[in-house]
């Protein structure tokens, strides 16, 4: 059988198009490519995937560390414009994943040239639209119960 026979033949068993095969969670997932890899495009839905990619993008570019708190600035000239130079790669990963209309959510980390306040409000953000914690936060609030013999709304809420 001749070679544009045989890829004739796979190119048939193939499906043809998108809406033919499987559709997986993850597929909706957009990316964009940049120096140090392709990185999941954070959306309200795919925090998960999202923290993933850009976790294991900042771990690559040694950078994780600064985001996460671990790495503080240092005193001497020499190394702090190397964590600097780390924090501001931290910050073109992180913004680069980020679309336009989340800006309010990272402004004020972004001026303040804050990556971990950026991983914080994205977290922040990501967590209060994950299926699993709001269906976690739905079902503690159903639970509780109020008796007006006993006491106010502060003391069964558990709120400081």
């Amino acid at each position: 059988m001749s070679p544009e026979a045989i890829m004739s033949q796979q190119q048939a068993s193939q499906p043809t198009s998108a809406s033919s095969r499987m559709q997986l969670p993850f597929e909706a997932t957009e990316y964009v490519t940049i120096k140090e890899g392709r990185l999941a495009i954070f959306n309200s839905d795919n925090y998960g995937i999202w923290s993933t990619d850009i976790t294991a993008t900042l771990s690559g570019a040694a950078a994780w560390q600064i985001v996460i708190r671990q790495e503080p600035e240092p005193a001497s000239a020499p190394e702090r414009r190397d964590w600097q130079a780390r924090r501001n790669i931290a910050l073109r990963i992180l913004k680069s994943s980020i679309p336009n209309h989340f800006w309010n959510t990272i402004k004020e980390p972004m001026k303040a040239q804050d990556p971990s306040g950026v991983w914080d409000a994205l977290k922040v953000h990501g967590r209060a639209t994950d299926k699993l914690f709001v269906n976690t936060m739905k079902h503690q609030f159903n639970k509780l119960e109020f008796n007006p013999t006993n006491g106010s709304i502060r003391d069964d809420a558990d709120v400081g």
